[in-house]
């Protein structure tokens, strides 16, 4: 007959339950800030951008009108170049812009979810060293 031996009982790690609830809080929170601070970026882009968008128009009409009201003989237009590359610079200009908006809230909300990662880290290894 085989010889039963008692084999002690593993040790299960103690879990923190406030600790967890304290971590999964902190992700909760950090994804909050981050969704907020995405949506407030996409908000100032797409009110950058309608402003954009009303100034050229303004300016389109303004430059319609002038076409419009000048008499014919006396009308005469500008470089049509210079207009060319004065738009053209323009639309770069605000396409930097927009692009700067966007990045800056999507670096923003980077870091508020790294800066939770880290956090979680920091904890994981300090329970680590505890049990």
């Amino acid at each position: 007959m085989a010889s039963k031996t008692l084999t002690p009982p593993a040790k299960l790690p103690v879990v923190d339950a406030d600790q967890i609830l304290a971590a999964q809080q902190r992700n909760v929170d950090a994804l909050t800030d981050a969704g907020r601070i995405v949506i407030d970026g996409a908000k100032a882009f797409a009110l950058r951008q309608g402003e954009m968008m009303q100034a050229t128009l303004e300016q389109w009409m303004a430059t319609g009108q002038q076409a419009v009201v000048a008499k014919t003989a006396s009308f005469k237009p500008t470089d049509p170049f210079a207009e060319v590359k004065s738009t053209y610079e323009a639309a770069i200009a605000n396409a930097r812009e927009l692009a700067e908006i966007a990045m800056k809230a999507q670096n923003d909300a980077i870091g508020v979810l790294s800066k939770c990662a880290a956090a979680n880290l920091d904890e994981m290894k300090s329970l680590a060293k505890v049990a």
